[in-house]
Order: structure tokens, then C-alpha cells, then sequence
């Protein structure tokens, strides 16, 4: 199975209810609105990601996997082999 953990070169908070990601590499800044911040809590809590549909049938398979990939094409997120 495969995690994603937080690039060491970004910075997140939320403000607002949306989640605000730094990416001091390429100084950028990113808001993401409510969907993809609730995406990121679950991210954020550990939840394996092939295993989030089970855990938020709210949020549409679609959308989850759109948001991973802009994160991983970002390098916001970095894949690792979980242990």
C-alpha cells in the first residue's frame, strides 16, 4: 500500500474552513476550498488513501483522486512505501 506524507518544503494551515499550502520551493501559495480540505484531514490523520472512500463516502472517488494528483504533481505530497 502506498501513503503520501507532506513535502518538508511546504507549510499548510486552515483559515476560513479552506486549507492554505506554502510551498516555500517555489514560493506558492494554494487555497483549496472545502471539498479538498476535507480531503486533507483525512491525509493529514493518516488514513491510507486507497482506503477513503470506505471512510468518507461524502466526498466523490473522483475528486479524492483529482486532489492526490495535483498534490503529488505539486510535490506537496510525496509517495512512501508504508511500513
Amino acid at each position: 500500500m502506498i501513503v503520501s506524507n507532506l513535502s518538508k518544503d511546504a507549510y499548510y494551515e486552515e483559515f476560513d474552513g479552506r486549507l492554505v499550502v506554502v510551498d516555500f520551493q517555489k514560493d506558492k501559495v494554494y487555497l483549496f476550498p472545502e471539498i479538498e480540505t476535507q480531503i486533507w484531514k483525512l491525509i493529514e490523520s493518516g488514513v491510507d488513501i486507497e482506503n477513503f472512500e470506505s471512510i468518507s463516502s461524502a466526498i466523490p472517488k473522483d475528486d479524492i483522486s483529482a486532489f492526490i494528483q495535483l498534490l503529488l504533481e505539486k510535490n506537496i505530497l510525496k509517495k512512501t512505501d508504508k511500513i
